[in-house]
């Protein structure tokens, strides 16, 4: 009799054993074809946070998003759950996105697509992972890496700007908001573009300059209070429509602590002879401005949670009126985000995954594998010939110039322009103003007194079209209206044309300046130069 009854007992013990290794064996077959997705793609994302390391101070911070990212997964993630992934239209979208990009990475040996294709197949694989307490998906971990993701202005399939067009809006808002209360505190100054000049007669010139440039990069950026506010959303579960509305606060913060800080430096070095502009100093003023802007993030968050917070309980279960009750169960769903909503979404078994999901899983791993080989082949394709579009190791990509390359003097008879000066200046890879610059300076004379110069200027490099009006007007100078023009100059007897911008600029003292320029590539090709330039051009360039 006993033996009769131990023996159902062993088999269910066995059956419990047998359907738990069942459901972690159905646990791998989804987590590894999505690790083998997203660690096809190492080589290009090497690259691209390789080039954010060297070439974008500001997006440095990419490196703790990487250390605390499988963190909050390992946290986050449902481990006294049988099935830990649920059914999500959402995720398999961003799988089909995920592919796409990686075959454009792959074809286009960009790195940026690599990025953005890492991004949706994680977003894809947390989009239907369970948390079990929030009862949410642990899609938001992901914004801890989209916020670096450089924005995608400028896309040439060889290198996205976006951020420094972005930074380069921020700079010129900030400035003239800066300079606008700069009058009603009644400091003296004169904004020259983005660059706040105040009179001083121990300075050269008898003028300090103090450029915005510097106030609004490094780590007290746009993009670091974006991570940091981030950071705070997936730390506190906030739901995506407060994390939204943060995000957007973020901006506006940002562009708030810029203004503060450019505004503080002039008015601290003239009223109190404290120079932060420079040096310790100002690297912790770019500290504290950047801990007001976390705090008033904070305050916009409990803000949000006083206006959004949860209606009662009356006005989700009232039978009566059936218009009030769903927007109660509306409002606390989406906007609110409240507990009540968490349980119930905790308590409800999530949706098996489709069977033609499972279906296309393993493909997709293999075609991405097979991408990742080809994108290997580049990456060591570029170690050994640093000639090629994807370069691994750091090279100069300058041509050499030298005084012999211009000459002494242009011209005949009396119509001479003589070369008076030569100089070079050196800069950063990302610099706006290009990585090295060579000029020449001439002087026509008009009698032995006056003169008239000109300076000729080789540039090297940017990345895409460069707009050099752009430059100047950040300079302080204001284009004559109508005054950019295309025109196309013949190059000897070849028949081809080299497209050229003119313009012409006014400063504040009423001087004229005339400025011809063109850009080509690598192999002496023209750039195609856009023949108007306005904010659309700005945004697709």
């Amino acid at each position: 009799m006993s033996q009769t009854i131990s023996r159902p007992v062993q088999l269910s013990d066995h059956v419990v054993e047998s359907q738990a290794t069942s459901e972690k064996v159905e646990t791998w077959k989804i987590i590894v074809p999505y690790a083998l997705m997203i660690f096809a793609q190492v080589p290009l994302l090497f690259l691209y946070y390789k080039n954010l390391w060297e070439t974008r101070p500001h997006y440095q911070s990419f490196v703790l998003a990487l250390i605390v990212v499988p963190v909050f997964i390992y946290l986050g993630w449902p481990k006294s759950s049988d099935r830990p992934f649920m059914r999500s239209w959402f995720s398999a979208v961003l799988l089909a996105i995920g592919l796409f990009f990686g075959l454009m990475a792959t074809v286009f040996v960009t790195p940026w697509f690599a990025a953005f294709s890492m991004i949706c197949l994680l977003g894809s694989l947390l989009a239907r992972t369970k948390n079990e307490e929030t009862g949410r998906s642990l899609l938001p971990i992901v914004l801890l890496l989209l916020v670096f993701l450089q924005p995608p202005l400028g896309v040439d399939f060889d290198t996205v700007h976006g951020d420094r067009a972005v930074i380069t809006q921020l700079q010129t808002v900030s400035a003239r908001v800066s300079s606008y209360f700069l009058d009603l505190m009644g400091y003296r100054h004169n904004l020259a573009g983005v660059t706040i000049q105040v009179p001083d007669v121990n300075a050269d010139d008898g003028v300090k300059v103090y450029s915005v440039e510097e106030a609004c990069s490094g780590i007290q950026s746009f993009f670091t209070l974006l991570f940091l506010t981030a950071l705070f959303i997936v730390v506190f579960k906030r739901p995506w429509f407060r994390g939204i509305l943060l995000l957007l606060s973020a901006m506006f913060w940002a562009v708030i602590i810029n203004t503060i800080r450019i505004l503080v430096i002039p008015v601290a070095d003239v009223s109190l002879g404290l120079d932060l502009s420079i040096g310790f100093m100002h690297m912790m003023w770019g500290y504290i401005a950047l801990g007001i802007g976390a705090f008033l993030v904070f305050s916009t968050d409990q803000l949000l949670v006083f206006i959004f917070g949860p209606v009662d309980a009356e006005s989700v279960d009232d039978d009566e009126n059936p218009l009030r009750r769903r927007f109660g169960r509306f409002w606390n769903r989406v906007l609110s985000g409240s507990q009540q909503q968490e349980a119930t979404r905790r308590a409800a078994p999530p949706k098996p995954i489709s069977p033609l999901f499972r279906m296309a899983l393993w493909p997709s791993a293999g075609l991405m594998c097979l991408f990742g080989a080809v994108q290997l082949y580049d990456f060591v394709l570029s170690a050994s010939q640093p000639g090629v579009r994807v370069r691994l190791f750091d090279y100069d990509p300058t041509m050499l110039i030298t005084d012999e390359h211009s000459p002494n003097q242009i011209g005949e008879g009396q119509n001479v322009w003589i070369k008076i000066d030569y100089k070079v200046e050196e800069r950063s890879r990302n610099s706006d103003l290009g990585q090295r610059s060579d000029t020449w300076n001439y002087v026509y004379m008009l009698d032995e007194r006056r003169g008239v110069p000109i300076s000729a200027s080789f540039d090297q490099t940017f990345p895409g079209w460069h707009e050099l009006t752009t430059c100047y007007k950040n300079a302080g100078l204001k284009l004559v209206p109508g005054s950019r023009k295309r025109i196309d100059a013949s190059i000897g007897e070849t028949g081809k044309s080299w497209p050229l911008i003119e313009a012409e600029f006014i400063d504040p003292t009423g001087k004229h300046g005339y400025l011809l320029f063109s850009l080509f590539d690598r192999v002496g090709e023209p750039y195609d130069a856009p023949e108007k330039w306005s904010n659309f051009t700005w945004f697709v360039q």
